[in-house]
């Protein structure tokens, strides 16, 4: 018989990975955005004309519109096939009006070419759609975030589902560089002074599990030209554990940790 205070054991443990993943995937979001945005990205919604609340149907007509907004850009536009990020989220208001989980996408598309909305309908077929660009008033420190929130929304109802996030395999990813670092503070402060020092930027956040609960975290995103600073001043860290090539542009650092 299992006590109650083993009980409270497994469930903080329990609570602890759950906020550990999300937090996880909240910053590679991030960082996904940060690396391939530029001044020809745009974001896209899709919604469905009739109340679709079947996800995996949903997500078959995503990909073949995909498969339709790729063929119009290659094979009449003579361009390279779309970059993007997505994901599918349940339109709120409407589920509280109607108590149906209607599903809808935000898309993230990243050197796109202006095609026009109602072209961009007849591709999509099942309903209305509406693209625009970042506002201009977000400044470029805060394009990652801006953009995550979509993403990162109700990461507890979409981490049930087998997908829910989709990107295209031609977006540039982050090499990753996991460590456990004591004196994290200092190395931030030093990364501070760098020469190659192009954007530096704490982030206090909440991260929303679903509509009520939520974790607060706080990142520092920081930008090099290149990493030699950042591999000279680490190489003295204890417990590295390299996941891909350190040969990186982009870290976001956290408190206890660099991702």
């Amino acid at each position: 018989m299992v006590s109650p205070k083993e009980n409270k054991v497994d469930e903080k443990e329990r609570i602890d990975r759950k906020a550990k993943y999300y937090k996880n995937k909240a910053q590679h979001i991030r960082r996904l955005v940060n690396m391939n945005f530029d001044s020809q990205t745009k974001f896209l919604t899709l919604t469905f004309s009739d109340d679709l609340e079947e996800l995996e149907k949903a997500n078959y007509l995503f990909n073949k519109f995909i498969k339709r907004l790729n063929y119009r850009l290659t094979k009449k536009m003579n361009l390279p096939r779309t970059q993007y990020i997505a994901t599918w989220e349940v339109q709120a208001k409407r589920r509280i009006k109607t108590g149906k989980a209607v599903i809808h996408y935000h898309v993230v598309l990243f050197n796109f070419p202006f095609i026009l909305a109602d072209e961009l309908q007849a591709i999509w077929k099942h309903g209305f759609i509406r693209i625009n660009q970042i506002p201009n008033d977000v400044a470029k420190a805060k394009y990652g975030s801006y953009v995550s929130k979509y993403f990162t929304k109700d990461l507890a109802e979409k981490s049930e589902h087998k997908k829910a996030f989709f990107t295209s395999q031609n977006l540039k990813k982050p090499s990753e560089k996991v460590m456990s670092i004591e004196n994290i503070e200092e190395i931030k402060q030093e990364l501070q002074q760098s020469k190659n020092l192009e954007l530096y930027k704490n982030y206090p956040r909440k991260i929303f599990i679903n509509e009520e609960e939520y974790f607060e975290n706080e990142t520092t995103y920081i930008v090099l030209k290149d990493s030699t600073d950042f591999d000279n001043i680490i190489k003295s860290s204890i417990n590295e554990k390299e996941k891909k090539s350190p040969n990186q542009k982009h870290y976001s650092l956290d408190k206890n940790s660099i991702a």
